[in-house]
């Protein structure tokens, strides 16, 4: 998960710079990036097939240290992911209230079909 989130990093700087870069190439690189770490198995398992089929109650555990629970990084993920995709897109928004700490959550296993179903979308 943590190759995960490095490549979300990536894809934020990436998306950063987009302005001074040609946005075919653009487009491109990130769709590379959403292949190599979503859906198709590369170098690691990607996010796609690593939470197939994980019920609410596996994803909600965690152990005794601080550690995040898998729901609370599929979600912290799919909010910045939507955030990001917004901007990309050049969507207004101005008044967009950012709370990070809300990604932070346990999840029905409702919620957490929905959840996986919006990472999917996103």
């Amino acid at each position: 998960m943590k190759q995960t989130i490095f490549i979300i990093a990536i894809l934020i700087l990436c998306i950063g710079c987009s302005q001074s870069k040609n946005n075919a190439e653009l487009k491109t690189l990130l769709l590379e990036q959403l292949k190599n770490s979503y859906s198709e198995q590369n170098w690691f398992v990607p996010a796609k097939t690593a939470i197939n089929n994980i019920s609410a109650q596996q994803a909600n555990w965690k152990d005794s240290t601080q550690n995040h629970s898998i729901a609370e990084l599929v979600s912290h993920i799919t909010f910045w992911s939507e955030i990001n995709l917004k901007a990309f897109k050049g969507q207004d928004m101005s008044g967009l209230k950012v709370n990070n700490e809300t990604t932070f959550k346990k999840y029905t296993e409702g919620e957490w079909k929905n959840l996986v179903a919006k990472l999917d979308s996103v």
